[in-house]
């Protein structure tokens, strides 16, 4: 978890606190994994919203809303918002009309199912039906849409009332949930009221189909009626905290995202709650950079990744400050998309990708264009002070072969355990060839009690200096037929190889690719 800001309002003080507001949907409904085939069979998870408050106790009121919609497609039933607190049970039947030999009971978390039919066994790959019951709690009220996708034939009843008939009414393909299976969505409007349940009845068939299966879901329809009660809530507390983020539908294999943005109305989310409230933090729950233009109007942005099934208890033990986020960013974030080095090249054209950025890809592109970005490679902050001594090498020169040892001295100053990831770049000060600005080359993470020091020793070999050189096949060719205007000045033409130029390298130790504490300048020989 890597803290990118914060202005002293993390770790939250209890004491100070007597009512948290948690706004966001991925507040009660995480995202710890990516879509697709990263998908795995999880525990039962808990949300950062239940975490907190285990971890707060009863000295704080916590509140929560979560403002705005953030699925790609409709959120399945059974999770947050209509939720099913016993979950659902299925009967499979042999045959397709749902009154055959039940051959199989199964439970369901949520109504989403799949089943592969290339890989099915026993009567799962032949003719067979599910019925699926179970009961729905509503935790709002209100006008819902529901969402019926299919891969095969299914319906939906509600408290024993036809709602979506995929039978008789089938919506056409090209939906995109079940790997780009299912239909299209097939949708209908139920008004339903907070703490009233309602039995849910789906009804399946299953047809000749590489996958089989199918997702309820729905939407919600006062989008503005759930922003409005988000900024309300912050405003009424002492401190919000806005998760925001992206999904495993949005993060997902055979397709990228195509936008910089958060999901749905998150920004706009962000920047009203701020405003509401100017205690407010942020939690991005999102596997890859998004656009944080919101950054500077919020009290602290804490990035926690997907973070895997004990992703809330660990984000809420560096909320509360029982832990310090010791997270160092393995990526750049932008200020704009277009800053990125990949920009001119991706998507590609006409079936050709081109990776045009070369050596220059990530924080290399950025400093090589001498573009700020809005949080470095590297970056990531404590709750605690930390001194990075000036470095000692183990000596000035280095030959091939040789190992060059770099001993840095990292000191807790302040008042809280913490960590410190100590960061040597490497470059060369007259390269051959264009070459990166600097390179990170080794690293080391610390972990120290306050007042505790260490030693880390990073190691540097022939690598460390050495650049891949293409050669030029034909310079003796071109040399011949007398091309060669300038011999004097012509560089050494080799074959292509790994090479070590003679020169002098400057070691740089930072906290960031940005941020260098110290410099030592070391000749290296052939």
């Amino acid at each position: 978890t890597v803290l990118l800001r914060n202005d002293g309002l993390l770790p939250l003080d209890a004491s100070d606190i007597s009512r948290l507001a948690v706004i966001g949907a991925p507040a009660v409904a995480p995202c710890v994994m990516g879509g697709g085939s990263a998908q795995v069979v999880l525990r039962p998870l808990t949300s950062p919203l239940d975490a907190l408050r285990e971890a707060i106790g009863d000295q704080v009121e916590i509140v929560h809303e979560r403002g705005c919609d953030i699925d790609r497609s409709a959120a399945v039933i059974g999770g947050p918002v209509l939720r099913s607190p016993g979950g659902f049970e299925a009967e499979l039947f042999t045959g397709n009309e749902l009154d055959g030999e039940v051959f199989e009971q199964r439970h369901l978390d949520t109504l989403r199912t799949m089943v592969f039919g290339m890989t099915a066994e026993g009567p799962l790959a032949g003719e067979w039906s599910m019925r699926v019951r179970g009961t729905v709690v509503p935790e709002e009220s209100g006008v819902f849409e529901l969402a019926l996708a299919q891969a095969g034939r299914a319906r939906v009843l509600l408290d024993g009332e036809l709602v979506l008939d995929g039978f008789t009414s089938p919506p056409p393909p090209g939906g995109s949930d079940l790997f780009g299976m299912a239909s299209q969505d097939l949708l209908a409007n139920v008004t339903l009221t907070e703490g009233t349940p309602v039995d849910v009845v789906v009804e399946y068939s299953r047809s000749d189909s590489v996958i089989a299966g199918f997702r309820v879901g729905f939407h919600t329809t006062d989008a503005d009626g759930a922003l409005e009660r988000a900024v309300a809530a912050a405003a009424a507390a002492d401190v919000a905290i806005v998760f925001a983020g992206t999904t495993g539908e949005w993060e997902t294999e055979g397709r990228d995202r195509d936008s910089f943005q958060l999901p749905g109305r998150q920004d706009e989310l962000v920047r009203r709650v701020a405003a509401a409230n100017p205690r407010t933090a942020v939690v991005v729950n999102a596997a890859a950079p998004v656009d944080l233009a919101w950054a500077d109007d919020v009290s602290a942005v804490l990035q926690c990744w997907f973070g895997g099934e004990q992703m809330a208890a660990g984000v809420a033990s560096i909320l509360t400050g029982a832990a310090d986020p010791g997270g160092r960013l393995p990526t750049t974030i932008p200020v704009h998309l277009e800053h990125n080095p990949s920009y001119d090249n991706f998507a590609g054209e006409n079936g050709e990708l081109r990776y045009g950025e070369g050596l220059f890809m990530g924080y290399r592109g950025y400093e090589h264009r001498r573009i700020e970005p809005r949080y470095p490679f590297g970056h990531g902050l404590s709750y605690t002070t930390l001194a990075v001594g000036e470095p000692a090498v183990s000596s000035d020169t280095f030959r091939a072969g040789d190992t060059l040892t770099v001993s840095v001295t990292v000191t807790n100053t302040g008042a809280r355990a913490g960590s410190e990831v100590v960061q040597c770049y490497v470059a060369p000060e007259s390269p051959r060839l264009v070459r990166p600005g600097k390179e990170l080359k080794a690293f080391a993470k610390v972990h120290l009690e306050p007042g505790a020091s260490t030693t880390v020793e990073l190691q540097l070999d022939d690598r460390s200096f050495a650049y891949w050189d293409p050669g030029q096949a034909d310079w003796e060719a071109v040399s011949a037929r007398g091309l060669n205007l300038f011999p004097a000045t012509s560089p050494e033409r080799r074959s292509p190889g790994w090479q070590v130029d003679p020169g002098r390298f400057s070691i740089m130790i930072g906290r960031s690719s940005a941020n260098i504490c110290a410099v030592r300048s070391i000749e290296v020989s052939r």
